[in-house]
């Protein structure tokens, strides 16, 4: 039952000095034997590989369950996002396998990633791409979190190759959001939300653009040649959490707040809290503990695994929840009309459920 916490308690006990109550002994095969990992990785990595355009080039967004291309449903479009989490995957994929054939296309892919989601009349990121690359909505914000994202699977294809083509535009990507939008304010400091169009406004804060710096880029910045301002701002990020999303858990009935305003005030018109976020900042702080040790980033991880524990989590089956209001404690179940029943019948925590 404790499979998908496992990563977050194992890497509490390993970095934490005082040992959790009962510690779990790990049963999954793949954990026992890492090397299992390797053929299911490879797997994955195939799986994708059909996703791709091999005549114009980019990922395909949407697709089927079994790869198919649903472009005829939906239309044919290439996001950003898409592209630089597949990137990633095919790095990684390499990485276990030596198979040549992940890297390359992730190089291809890159390629043409920078020739079509980079804003080359205001920079940053664009998210929203079709079939030939072409930007869907140029006049819209650009959020943190594609920002943040983009620079995945370019810093993954830099530690794999050392590519002097991947590091500049990991610093491009990297040194536009310290331009634009690090709050250099003492009082409020923190990457904002999101940024208009030409950059001439940024505004708000939240989950998003605080943790995903962390797990998309900056780890792997510092891990790659321990840059003492990697280090600085992995630090702060780490105080962004604990003063602003670990503060709010007292008065939520669960999780934490994850959108706020400029200035870290709570956004009290969103109250949607995600499990897996609070998990994610868990491992974050304890992730940064391991580089930078110190007792409140271990401590509040504990905090954060073990309110998932003991709150969001699937006790009968296994695996935390998802979505939640973080004011009535009630979960969210998008689009399922037969929650009712599965509240009349009886559900242990999931008593919680609420139509969306």
């Amino acid at each position: 039952m404790k499979k998908l916490l496992l990563p977050f308690i194992l890497l509490y006990v390993s970095f934490s000095s005082t040992s959790l109550k009962a510690q779990y002994v790990p049963t999954s095969p793949y954990l026992q034997n890492p090397i299992l990992a390797i053929g299911y990785t490879d797997s994955c990595a195939q799986f994708w590989l059909q996703t791709y355009d091999y005549a114009s080039g980019g990922f395909y967004t949407r697709i089927g369950k079994s790869g198919n291309i649903l472009g005829n449903i939906l239309g044919n479009n290439k996001h950003m996002l898409t592209q630089t989490r597949n990137i990633y995957g095919m790095v990684r994929a390499y990485m276990l396998t030596g198979d040549t054939t992940y890297i390359n296309l992730a190089e291809e892919a890159l390629n043409w990633m920078y020739a079509h989601a980079w804003d080359n009349t205001n920079n940053g990121w664009f998210q929203e791409l079709d079939i030939n690359g072409n930007p869907i909505n140029p006049g819209g914000d650009k959020t943190a979190f594609y920002q943040h994202y983009a620079l995945l699977g370019i810093a993954a294809y830099y530690e794999a190759t050392g590519d002097t083509v991947a590091w500049n535009w990991l610093m491009k990507g990297y040194n536009h959001l310290e331009n634009i939008y690090w709050d250099t304010r003492p009082a409020y400091l923190g990457y904002y939300d999101r940024a208009s169009f030409n950059n001439q406004t940024t505004m708000d804060k939240s989950f998003n653009a605080t943790v995903d710096a962390i797990t998309t880029h900056l780890l792997y910045l510092y891990l790659m040649n321990e840059d003492l301002a990697y280090q600085s701002r992995l630090e702060e990020l780490a105080t962004e959490i604990i003063d602003h999303m670990v503060a709010s858990m007292p008065q939520q009935a669960i999780g934490f707040v994850e959108k706020y305003d400029s200035d870290w005030n709570w956004n009290n018109s969103d109250t949607l809290t995600i499990m897996g976020h609070v998990l994610k900042a868990g491992w974050c702080l304890a992730r940064i503990n391991q580089l930078f040790p110190d007792p409140s980033y271990i401590n509040n991880a504990e905090i954060l695994v073990t309110h998932v524990w003991d709150n969001g989590y699937d006790q009968e089956y296994g695996g935390p929840y998802k979505d939640f209001n973080r004011v009535t404690g009630q979960m969210i179940m998008w689009g399922l009309r037969y929650c009712k029943g599965v509240v009349a019948n009886g559900a242990g925590n999931n008593s919680r459920i609420a139509n969306v």
